[in-house]
């Protein structure tokens, strides 16, 4: 069996008899968010029996990037890049971390992004025109990912491939009946599907809100 980079890490803490350095999360969001995303992924790989060198699941991004879209959410400049800039790369991100206490840290994270004790299901805009948009957006952010080189998509690429384009059928069936939407989109098109995807992003739940956009527009018979 290959010894990971945690396992020694633990080992060498261990020999040494001390206890680990606690794991400090900045005040700022942004900056907190990259430290609390590492935390996150360092605690999914123990329960997994992962190392530290291998690739992240879907699953183990979905969990970890939650704190960094929540931080970009709330900048006052939300952009798509903006959430991109606050994941750090994977290296960075848990290596200097992997010796420290981040078992102890994950409560905190959780507290301090408002994750801890929220309800499990995502909230959709009450509207099925502004529910449209935000699954849209939202699915073509995710899409992307489950195509990047850095996620192991768990074999679901082909299940975000026909949900995305499910999704754009439906946007387009809503921006038919509604000449307003149409309107808005011709004119601040842009502004429109990142606001949409604010709002997504917010949610601070990449998995479950894509469950709750399944649903809400499930595949026609």
């Amino acid at each position: 069996m290959r010894t990971t980079f945690l396992a020694l890490g633990a080992a060498s803490i261990a020999l040494a008899g001390c206890t680990p350095e606690p794991v400090e999360i900045p005040e700022d969001l942004a900056e907190a968010s990259k430290t609390c995303f590492g935390v996150q992924a360092l605690v999914q790989r123990d329960e997994n029996g992962r190392g530290l060198e291998e690739q992240f699941t879907l699953t183990e991004y979905a969990k970890s990037i939650q704190y960094p879209m929540i931080a970009a959410a709330k900048a006052d400049n939300f952009t798509l890049e903006s959430v991109l800039a606050f994941v750090p790369s994977e290296a960075d991100a848990l290596e200097d971390l992997a010796l420290k206490d981040y078992t102890a840290a994950l409560p905190e994270c959780q507290k301090k992004f408002g994750i801890a004790g929220k309800d499990a299901t995502p909230s959709l805009p009450e509207a099925d025109t502004e529910a449209a948009l935000n699954c849209f957006a939202f699915s073509q952010f995710v899409l992307g990912t489950v195509q990047g080189e850095e996620v192991d998509s768990e074999g679901k690429e082909d299940y975000y491939k026909e949900l995305a384009a499910r999704l754009e059928t439906n946007l387009n069936g809503v921006i038919e009946a509604d000449p307003d939407l149409l309107a808005r989109l011709q004119n601040e098109g842009d502004a429109v599907l990142t606001g949409a995807l604010q709002q997504a992003f917010s949610e601070g739940d990449p998995q479950g809100y894509v469950a709750a956009c399944d649903n809400r527009f499930p595949a026609k018979e």
